[in-house]
């Protein structure tokens, strides 16, 4: 879906993250009204396109945000997607944010920046290939004039702190080779899960994800059950409803960049979990 918000009279801003509630949290704060456009489904092979854009934004809109790779859908935009979602931006008076924090995980990324530098921004964080939550230090790319123009009103005027900040550039000098091991594991271990859901009669809908996890679609088994059946095994994953409550009882949402073993016993006893989950009828309230 994509969400379109009137923050103030006369202005919309519009995010094209179709199950990430926060961008839609942060604009209905500010008394914006929000407008779903749902991408859930292979009609749209799970992503927004232009036309679905098209559809969705008009003169009002101040800006567009595109969180790619997506989370929690694991879909990419190619460069072509990515210069004409410029386009539009531009010819509607946005401006585009995009939102890049799991770029590192992706194949064939394209910034927006490098396709319109006067008209995009680019969102990094160091939270997810470096595994930085908790330091809350990520970066704001574009042309120097427009940074400084944002800068002018950012609530964070002290920026990150010193240790975020050596975090940061300690893991910079080592992201080449860091990244590559990274990867291999991650992609192991989306290829365990996937055959562990697979062999249950459950699908992987988005293959490959390019983020840091895959979503599982339940086959009809309720997602929450599954995570409590999980849970009681020391195991951790999300229930679609974290993030979307429109398709949230359609899916699983499983982190892949954790140790190996983790996702070994993951894959080992999905099938137990499946089990215990149909017959699971008091399941707790689930973060």
């Amino acid at each position: 879906m994509i969400c379109r918000a009137r923050a103030k009279p006369g202005t919309t801003l519009v995010t094209t993250d179709p199950t990430w509630k926060w961008p839609c949290q942060f604009a209905e704060q500010q008394g914006a009204e929000i407008v779903q456009t749902p991408i859930y489904g292979p009609e749209t092979g799970y992503k927004l396109t232009p036309e679905l854009l098209r559809a969705h934004i008009d003169e009002r809109c101040a800006i567009l945000y595109l969180v790619d790779p997506n989370n929690p859908l694991g879909v990419t935009y190619t460069a072509a997607e990515i210069a004409e979602f410029a386009a539009i931006a531009k010819e509607n008076g946005a401006l585009l944010v995009h939102d890049c924090t799991y770029r590192d995980f992706a194949d064939g990324h394209t910034p927006a920046v490098s396709v319109d530098a006067d008209n995009a921004v680019c969102t990094l964080s160091f939270s997810k290939w470096l595994g930085l939550a908790g330091m809350r230090i990520g970066a704001l790319v574009g042309n120097p004039a427009l940074i400084a123009e944002l800068a002018a009103v950012s609530t964070s005027v002290l920026g990150g702190n010193v240790v975020a900040q050596r975090g940061a550039v300690a893991g910079l000098k080592v992201k080449a080779e860091w990244m590559q091991t990274v990867r291999r594991i991650d992609l192991a271990n989306k290829q365990k899960i996937k055959a562990a859901a697979e062999a249950v009669g459950m699908s992987v809908p988005v293959w490959p994800s390019h983020g840091n996890f895959i979503i599982v679609e339940t086959a009809g088994v309720r997602p929450e059950a599954i995570v409590e059946a999980a849970r009681l095994d020391g195991v951790m994953i999300r229930q679609g409803a974290y993030h979307t409550a429109a398709f949230g009882d359609r899916f699983i949402k499983v982190s892949t960049t954790v140790p190996e073993a983790w996702a070994d016993k993951l894959a080992a006893n999905f099938a137990a979990y499946v089990e215990t989950a149909r017959g699971l009828t008091d399941v707790p309230a689930l973060f």
